[in-house]
């Protein structure tokens, strides 16, 4: 339903943090221009997983 309505991105609750959020980004819905980056003060995201979707975003 969200990838046939075409939102680039959802976000949506953890189910195993409280008051945390997931974002699932939807990389057959990015289009070109969308960028993806990832702001993290504390150095939680890791780093490979972030990477690795910008090269998707771009189509690498």
């Amino acid at each position: 339903m969200v990838i046939t309505s075409g939102l680039g991105d959802i976000l949506f609750p953890l189910l195993r943090h409280a008051g945390g959020t997931n974002l699932a980004i939807l990389p057959a819905n990015l289009v070109d221009g969308d960028q993806v980056a990832a702001h993290d003060p504390h150095h939680g995201v890791r780093t490979r997983a972030v990477q690795n979707l910008a090269l998707r975003a771009n189509g690498s």
